[in-house]
């Protein structure tokens, strides 16, 4: 049992319940703590060169636990590495080690945190000496102090935000696109305000996320395993292509409003066209797919509340989507069902449905592909983690 690790969420969890006094109160009952020195020009930069280059996606600044260690104190610490040849030793953190970990990250990997790859940072020598000074300062005493008043409310709120928006995204899916509310938004604002409110809901849970996921404090369940980096990238590529072929619109479109344009409301045999031959959900299933694959890769509280809350809206999205319809489109629905599946080509298998690519075509694909690619290169910037398995 890893008790170091329960003992963390316990105490998050502890966090999460019982408030906290504000720091001032906390620091009037004590006595005043000493003042941090004031942030200089070249500290500034220095936050911002983090920020920017994606070094504090996986380094905290207050001391918040994430994938990689630490940047609040770390000046003098003592740590254990494994050097590239596969040798452990102990180090001092010093300006010197800082200047080659910078240069070279794999010359010396950190111990006891996940084994997450950091790309060497091409620096010329004035950013260099900025994040060198930012770190300095994150070192000195009384920022440490302050840091450590700070960080259990601030750890506790982070998730807190993480899991509101988590709700209001999932929940906001479920409840809008269900048969108490949805009739009444449309009876209102119409057929074509819907998707707008639809949107606007999914927008402010997607923020909530977004700024509860990046600020929220890294609390490993389980060690990631190497393979799992392959196994995402060997799946997300197949991931985009359901997603963009699924973009092309259907009668499993949680969006949309009832209406008459759909394979399912066609009266022909052929009642499933190009992807819809392969699966009724391809976009559902494509996120289904991102979603649980990043949760099997990033085995953390923060990584599986949102994920997870990914992968069950994909997947009980599926099932709400054709009790909806069901309900809705009566006998269109009963040939469109009869004729697809959920699970990608098994209607196909079962012999109740044939593919053809013709009909799927090339440009969705390529378009998939280039997507894949692109946030391929681009994750390292706009996330902070490389998505390179090697």
């Amino acid at each position: 049992m890893n008790t170091p690790r329960l003992a963390s969420i316990a105490s998050l969890l502890l966090a999460l319940l019982v408030p906290h006094a504000p720091a001032a109160a906390q620091g009037k009952a004590k006595g005043a703590p000493p003042a941090p020195p004031p942030e200089t020009e070249l500290v500034k930069r220095g936050h911002k060169l983090l920020r920017s280059r994606g070094c504090n996606a996986c380094h905290s600044d207050d001391g918040t636990a994430r994938v990689g260690p630490t940047l609040l104190g770390l000046l003098g610490r003592r740590q254990k590495v494994k050097t590239r040849a596969g040798a452990v030793r102990e180090v001092t953190v010093d300006a010197a080690y800082l200047q080659r970990a910078l240069r070279d990250p794999e010359a010396d990997r950190a111990l006891g945190v996940s084994p997450a790859i950091m790309p060497p940072q091409r620096l010329d020598a004035a950013e260099e000496r900025a994040i060198l000074a930012t770190i300095t300062y994150l070192s000195h005493p009384a920022v440490v102090a302050r840091a450590k008043r700070n960080a259990p409310a601030q750890g506790a709120s982070s998730l807190m935000m993480l899991i509101l928006g988590v709700v209001i995204f999932v929940g906001g899916h479920f409840a809008l696109s269900g048969r108490y509310i949805r009739p009444s938004l449309i009876a209102k604002f119409g057929e074509k305000g819907f998707p707008g409110i639809f949107s606007l809901v999914a927008a402010v849970g997607l923020t909530f996320v977004i700024w509860g996921y990046i600020r929220a404090p890294y609390i490993e369940i389980v060690p990631p395993p190497p393979w799992t980096r392959w196994l995402v990238n060997i799946v997300m590529p197949i991931a985009w292509l359901f997603i963009v072929l699924g973009s092309a619109g259907g009668p499993t479109t949680a969006a949309v409003s009832k209406r008459g344009d759909t394979d399912a409301d066609n009266a022909d045999d052929d009642v499933a066209r190009g992807i819809h031959r392969v699966t009724r959900h391809p976009a559902n299933f494509g996120f289904f797919l991102w979603g649980l694959v990043h949760c099997i890769a990033n085995p953390d509280v923060a990584a599986c509340i949102l994920f997870g809350g990914m992968t069950l809206l994909a997947g009980a999205g599926m099932l709400h989507i054709d009790r909806r319809a069901a309900r809705d489109k009566g006998e269109a629905w009963t040939r469109f069902a009869a004729k697809t599946s959920r699970l990608p080509f098994a209607a196909i298998l079962a012999g109740r449905n044939r593919l053809v690519l013709r009909e799927i075509g090339l440009l969705r694909p390529l378009i998939a592909i280039a997507l894949y690619v692109g946030v391929l290169i681009a994750h390292l910037y706009i996330f902070g983690a490389s998505a390179l398995p090697f």
